[in-house]
């Protein structure tokens, strides 16, 4: 069982595939071996040929987790092991893999030894940065020396975080020799990064040993601002946390976020830690309030109560007990806010009072330079637009469960967005400058024929569109004369872009401000804390709004 694995082609590995499969059908000392796959739509297991079997890899229009089930056999025994795989979407490829970009350490309990694993950056082609590391068998080794000289015997995977260079999704593998080494010895296993704290504790590694199992585990926090906030009203709105709440409001606080792994039946502690989110003053009733809303891939959904974890005497986390793997999140019940206040109250009849649409991120920063996909966009439109929904999608890489499924559909609906010619809608893909103003055109109704202005968009299929929004001026070019059709849309353009739609702001009269990445001197800084922020106001006879306590 130890020496089976998987093939991979043109270089794939366990959280990135792209390519066919290949597996054994017979093991060693004459074990038949078979595979069973839990997406057969996705990697179809096919007969085999000689001792060979070939899983092919369809991929479809989004990112899906499959998990290979190998069940070994010979006369009446079997065992069985399972492989994690993650079958990137048929429009992303690999850029770059890079081996070695840094370390993290795997320490003892009390940090009385450490010891250095190496981590592969791979970035795909859609700027997705996955960082990886491997417990192999030597590292195991020389973890079980160290712990036997210091008596520790819990080992903590630390998969920290560069400071400006954070990675999307995390990803580490356990091999099954690693893992019967840290058994034998007494060891519990701990993966910790930023969002999550996984323990595997000592009787549940030695099951894991008794099937050869080796372990994946998958960590990917939710970290743009508006999936996090399109996401997040769903949770709330979810019967589960509706009947909890009993009435009252309910908030999404902290990171969302995704772990995946190779294993069920085998329970693994979950502590998510509360990264600043607990107020000072009043900690208890807040942490009363709070419960890990739990979405798992078979489509069940759970509201759990946790533990509260301290540490050093202060709340750290909430933790749980989990069997199975999905999408996490914390909701506080009874809350004064909620999720839903993310409208227009001044185009609701309100004159002295904006409300936010747009957030910034778990780390407290708006992050005003970051890029804006198609949906993205798609979410924002919806929020601040007056419209109904559409139920019925016509693009092929847009399914049901995608989180920006309904906003795509609506602004579809509305002409406020098409696909492309091939009938896609491309929702990853960074909205550019161009695309933009196509929406402003549709929304601002221009039809007037309207002279060049840019000296780069003669010939370019947006160049009228170009010109009518810079007409009406709710686009501008840039000092050189240039519009940049094809640049992506920053976060500050399109704030900026929807308060003049929207005939909000910008805001004046701030002394402090509100995001620390956001200096009072950022060309933006007036819209942004207009888009961002709930505030009263008052009209400025020269234009704008002064914001008023």
């Amino acid at each position: 069982m130890n020496s089976l694995t998987i093939g991979f082609s043109n270089g794939d590995t366990w959280e990135s595939v792209t390519s066919d499969l290949y597996m054994l059908s017979v093991g060693k000392h004459e074990t038949q071996v078979s595979w069973v796959s839990s997406q057969p739509d996705v990697i179809v297991i096919g007969a085999p040929q000689g001792t060979e079997i070939k899983g092919q890899v369809k991929r479809q229009d989004d990112e899906r987790s499959v998990v290979i089930t190998a069940t070994v056999s010979k006369g009446d025994k079997k065992a069985k092991r399972p492989f994690l795989l993650i079958v990137k979407s048929k429009t992303t490829s690999k850029s770059s893999v890079t081996d070695n970009v840094r370390t993290v350490n795997v320490v003892g309990e009390t940090g009385g030894y450490s010891k250095a694993l190496g981590i592969t950056r791979i970035v795909m082609s859609d700027g997705t940065k996955i960082d990886k590391t491997i417990v192999d068998v030597s590292s195991a080794d020389q973890i079980v020396d160290r712990g036997q000289e210091t008596g520790e015997k819990l080992s903590r995977l630390l998969m920290d975080q560069l400071p400006g260079d954070v990675s999307d999704e995390l990803a580490v593998e356990v091999q099954a020799g690693s893992v019967s080494t840290l058994a034998n010895y007494g060891m519990t296993f701990q993966v910790e990064s930023e969002t999550a704290v996984l323990t595997i504790a000592n009787d549940v590694l030695q099951q894991m040993r008794k099937q050869a199992m080796d372990l994946y585990f998958r960590i990917v926090p939710v970290r743009s601002a508006l999936q996090r906030e399109a996401l997040a009203g769903q949770i709330v709105g979810d019967p589960v946390v509706r009947q909890a709440a009993g009435g009252t409001n309910a908030e999404v606080v902290g990171t969302l976020q995704k772990i995946e792994t190779n294993y069920t039946s085998y329970l693994t502690k979950l502590l998510i830690p509360f990264n600043g989110i607990v107020p000072v003053g009043d900690s208890a009733s807040y942490l009363n309030s709070l419960r890990v809303y739990i979405e798992h891939h078979d489509g069940e959904k759970e509201l759990v109560a946790g533990t509260i974890v301290n540490r050093n005497g202060s709340p750290y986390g909430i933790e749980i007990e989990i069997g199975k793997f999905s999408t996490f999140a914390l909701v506080r019940l009874g809350s004064l806010g909620g999720n839903s206040s993310n409208g227009n109250d001044d185009q609701a009849g309100a004159k002295d009072k904006h409300t936010a649409y747009v957030k910034g991120y778990p780390d407290g920063k708006f992050k005003p330079e970051n890029k804006i996909t198609r949906a993205e966009m798609a979410s924002l439109l919806v929020r601040v637009h007056e419209a109904g929904q559409s139920s019925v999608s016509t693009f092929p890489d847009v399914l049901g469960k995608y989180w920006a499924y309904q906003s795509i559909m609506d602004v579809q609906r509305m002409g406020l967005m098409k696909g492309y010619p091939n009938g896609t809608f491309k929702p990853e893909n960074k909205i550019t400058r161009a695309e933009m103003a196509a929406i402003v055109m549709q929304w601002l109704k221009l039809n007037d024929m309207a002279s060049t202005k840019a000296k780069d968009t003669k010939g370019h299929w947006a160049e009228q569109t170009i010109a009518r929004v810079m007409k009406a001026g709710a686009m501008t070019g840039y000092p050189e004369g240039s519009f940049k059709p094809e640049q992506p849309l920053t976060r500050a353009e399109a704030v900026t872009i929807l308060n003049r739609l929207l005939k909000r702001g910008p805001l004046y009269g701030l002394t402090v401000p509100s995001w620390p990445d956001v200096p009072k001197k950022h060309w933006a800084f007036e819209d942004i804390e207009e888009a961002s922020k709930d505030h009263k106001f008052q009209l400025r006879a020269e234009g704008g709004e002064t914001k008023i306590e």
